[in-house]
């Protein structure tokens, strides 16, 4: 995590680490007015005192995700739509099995 300042504005940016999936790079960019409540909820929440939804309230969902796992947006959405089918396709199963042990 780099720590960027200039006079108009101030950013951190997470863009030295890829995604850990598809090596694209990602960054967050905090403005000059949220700097300070960053800082706060960074190490609020790299303490274990906070969540991260509760400690940096005003990332979005990806910002946060990817600070979290590494993993970035595209990647986080297709794995979650392959758990769903995966899920999906466990329930059809035991949907089967209970339909053949009923037969019997």
């Amino acid at each position: 995590m780099y720590i960027h300042g200039a006079a108009m504005f101030t950013y951190i940016t997470n863009d030295s680490k890829p995604c850990r999936i598809c090596g694209q790079p990602h960054s967050v960019t905090i403005t000059e007015e949220l700097f300070n409540a960053t800082m706060v909820g960074l190490s609020q929440w790299l303490s274990g005192s906070l969540l991260i939804q509760d400690a940096l309230p005003f990332l979005s969902i990806d910002d946060r995700e990817i600070l979290i796992s590494g993993i970035g947006p595209k990647c986080w959405d297709k794995m979650v739509e392959e758990m769903d089918a995966a899920e999906a396709w466990d329930r059809y199963v035991e949907e089967c099995d209970a339909l053949l042990d009923e037969g019997k």
